[in-house]
């Protein structure tokens, strides 16, 4: 990734706070690809992820991986 950036709606300590995940890569992405993030541990995942994508992006789809803030994301584009 040559760029990765999470953004929070309300820094509120112990707000239920969706988050917004914004990256580019140096390599063309195609469907079914898929990336790895790790949260930090101060960071409670809720027990169902709720991802959605935008743009080409037509689904994704997140699945913890573990139970150490990890999530996979796989992703479908539009034309491919």
């Amino acid at each position: 990734m040559t760029f990765f950036q999470v953004k929070l709606s309300n820094l509120q300590n112990g707000f239920v706070n969706p988050y917004t995940i914004t990256f580019t890569s140096p390599v063309p992405l195609n469907s079914n690809d898929k990336i790895q993030f790790k949260f930090p541990p101060e960071v409670t995942l809720p027990t169902t992820l709720n991802c959605q994508g935008f743009g080409l992006m037509t689904s994704i789809t997140c699945t913890k991986i573990g139970t150490d803030g990890t999530i996979s994301a796989q992703m479908s584009f539009s034309g491919g």
